[in-house]
């Protein structure tokens, strides 16, 4: 299988994996899907934090407090951190909520995850160009 994320593969292999995970199952398993694209968003943001020395530790060491620690707004912009956080509540839902994942709901999520992933790989690799050139630019801007 082919996934819109392989452009992360060789700098975030574990990225790319859990990316992988919430694109395969968003039509069968929205709710595993998700979840899945929180985690991957977890994930980056951590290690946004580790290497990105602009931005300060959050009050608490969460994701929330994170997306929300005014250095990494500063960082990200409105756009990216309002995607950010619609991962974030929807990977929360899918977790503690009882009702059911639309399929459209993961799929939303996984757009949303794209441009996150995407403005990463643009702004912290060395191909971020060649990533441009080869991906092109997301149907919604970041």
């Amino acid at each position: 299988m082919t996934s819109n994320f392989g452009f992360v593969r060789s700098e975030w292999p574990s990225l790319f994996a859990e990316a992988v995970r919430a694109e395969r199952s968003a039509a069968f398993d929205p709710r595993a899907s998700c979840f899945y694209a929180r985690r991957t968003l977890e994930l980056a943001i951590s290690w946004l934090y580790e290497v990105d020395a602009t931005l300060r530790p959050p009050y608490k060491d969460d994701l929330s407090a994170r997306l929300f620690e005014p250095t990494f707004r500063a960082l990200v912009g409105n756009g990216i951190q309002v995607k950010c956080d619609l991962i974030r509540k929807q990977g929360n839902n899918a977790v503690h909520k009882t009702h059911p994942i639309p399929p459209q709901t993961a799929i939303d999520v996984l757009r949303e995850l794209f441009h996150v992933l995407y403005w990463i790989a643009r702004r912290y690799t060395r191909a971020g160009l060649s990533i441009y050139q080869r991906v092109g630019s997301p149907s919604t801007p970041p």
